[in-house]
């Protein structure tokens, strides 16, 4: 049954392309003839699409390459300010270690306990300060790419272009 079904559609088209695209009024007499009408016209069809094809890419191109190069630098922009956010905030998270511990050296000093009031604080700082610090690793790994993108958004456009076409 799977050896029928390409032959079941061959005809099919065959059906559809003598019906619909017959230039002549000619009926075929054998095989060989309908398969070289169908060919005939779907080879005048596709001619015709690509022309049409061809038209609409040649007015399309440079808007979409330009659109391509912007996209390029906007994404490269913004990961370098993502990049620059995180930064801030790991120098935050520093300043406020320190100050943390600085409290909790004062404090031991006049025998308060508050390292239990502050363990809350702690934790929270703690786990943003491992988060923040594998960000910040991963900055280093991907801050290359984001500045050549900046710099050179053709490069990664003609990428992008390749990846739409794949």
């Amino acid at each position: 049954m799977k050896n029928y079904i390409p032959v079941l559609f061959c005809l099919l088209i065959c059906t559809f392309s003598i019906t619909s695209f017959a230039e002549e009024a000619k009926s075929p007499t054998t095989a060989a003839d309908v398969v070289m009408q169908v060919e005939k016209d779907l080879s005048s069809s596709i001619e015709r699409l690509a022309q049409k094809l061809e038209k609409v890419v040649e007015t399309t191109a440079p808007v979409v390459w330009k659109s391509l190069v912007k996209q390029q630098i906007i994404m490269g922009a913004s990961s370098l300010g993502m990049y620059g956010v995180f930064f801030v905030m790991l120098i935050v998270l520093i300043k406020w270690w320190k100050y943390i511990i600085k409290s909790i050296q004062t404090t031991t000093d006049t025998h308060l306990n508050v390292e239990d009031s502050m363990f809350p604080q702690i934790t929270i700082n703690s786990v943003l300060s491992v988060v923040l610090l594998f960000c910040f690793i991963g900055m280093f790994v991907n801050i290359g790419q984001s500045v050549a993108m900046v710099i050179n958004p053709e490069y990664y456009a003609i990428q992008e272009l390749v990846k739409m076409v794949k």
